[in-house]
């Protein structure tokens, strides 16, 4: 999404992820959350956790908030990596 008031290459600050909550495409969405599903604790996370702490999205508070968590619950089940 090409966001109206921030430079290229800061598509995981705190105001382009609001940016594509509040105005996004599905398009966008599908996009923001392959970065959540690879790395539900990374920059992309933390961004969407600060956009989801401010003001409600109607419609779109409750559901983000739940895939990050459901996200990150399946991370914290899934079994650790075998060392060799």
């Amino acid at each position: 999404m090409r966001h109206r008031h921030l430079y290229p290459g800061f598509e995981d600050s705190t105001a382009a992820v609001a940016d594509v909550l509040d105005r996004g495409s599905l398009e966008d969405w599908r996009e923001l959350a392959r970065h959540l599903r690879a790395d539900p604790f990374g920059r992309h996370a933390a961004a969407v956790e600060r956009v989801l702490a401010g003001p409600h999205l109607y419609g779109t508070t409750v559901l983000w908030t739940r895939y990050l968590a459901t996200l990150r619950q399946q991370v914290a089940r899934a079994p650790a990596e075998p060392r060799t």
